[in-house]
């Protein structure tokens, strides 16, 4: 942040009181404050966790029709998934889209003609997961099934690797392991 003390600290002491000369360099460095706000501001529209005003721009880009009550970082998160998705299918493919998503940390291993996926987040599985699964539905072969492990806290992925403060925030139900198909 740009201040008029870090422009008048260059001047000669004598010229630091002058009044028109700390006028002057309030109104230069709220200009360069506006530029560097615009500029952090347009950086920010290029990352997919930080975008917002282009979100609508990529999702109508990617063919993405949002849901009332999808959150700005759900939106962000599909943009990303899709983003990512466009190219040759594989695991790999696979694996870092759904990792576009906040909690969406996953292994994915091919297992039997399955695929196994394997949610092992310590806080949990993604926020809208439904759009997880949605989207897992368009980038995978068609033909390929799926088994989804939720992955939830053990004792030992918290001793000694949470703090005091992490673990008064979870609910028992973090704790238990659940499979399903």
């Amino acid at each position: 942040m740009v201040t008029k003390d870090g422009f008048l600290n260059l001047l000669p002491s004598l010229y630091r009181l002058d009044t028109f000369l700390n006028d002057l360099f309030t109104s230069i460095a709220n200009v360069f404050n506006k530029t560097q706000n615009l500029i952090i501001s347009v950086k920010n529209e290029f990352n997919f966790s930080t975008m917002v005003y282009r979100i609508p721009y990529y999702e109508n880009l990617l063919k993405i029709i949002p849901t009332s009550n999808q959150t700005l970082d759900d939106r962000r998160a599909m943009i990303r998934a899709r983003w990512i998705a466009k190219g040759h299918n594989s695991i790999q493919l696979l694996q870092n889209v759904l990792n576009s998503w906040i909690n969406g940390e996953t292994e994915i291993h091919f297992i039997d003609g399955k695929l196994k996926i394997t949610f092992n987040s310590i806080y949990g599985i993604p926020t809208n997961f439904q759009a997880v699964l949605d989207t897992l539905d368009i980038i995978k072969p068609a033909h390929l099934a799926y088994l989804i492990i939720y992955k939830y806290l053990l004792i030992e992925d918290i001793h000694e690797v949470m703090t005091l403060e992490d673990l008064e925030t979870l609910t028992l139900d973090k704790f238990a392991g659940i499979e399903s198909l």
